[in-house]
């Protein structure tokens, strides 16, 4: 498990090592770049990353946008961790049937 609390440092480490990261948990509100920025940018080096993106700020994302990107799961907060994880085991899944 890798944590960033900028957008940007995490960017920098999914290029330079995509293949260690088998799932991505992102907030749609950081500084520098959205969730959304972020995830196309990192979606350009691994099409199939399953993605879960997380905002409190519901109405300042088009409801379509997520689903258009291919992102497995866009979640309001606040969120009960036993929900995410959840989603988490879910989304592995989902990575997992596309190795098959």
């Amino acid at each position: 498990c890798t944590t960033y609390t900028q957008s940007t440092n995490a960017l920098k480490h999914f290029q330079n090592q995509p293949e260690n990261y088998d799932l991505l948990i992102s907030d749609q509100t950081m500084p520098e770049l959205t969730g959304v920025e972020m995830i196309t940018q990192m979606r350009k080096l691994k099409p199939q990353l399953p993605v879960i993106l997380m905002t409190g700020y519901s109405d300042m994302i088009d409801r379509n946008k997520p689903e258009k990107m291919g992102i497995n799961y866009f979640i309001n907060k606040p969120i009960n961790s036993t929900h995410l994880l959840q989603y988490v085991a879910d989304a592995l899944k989902i990575k997992r049937k596309g190795l098959d």
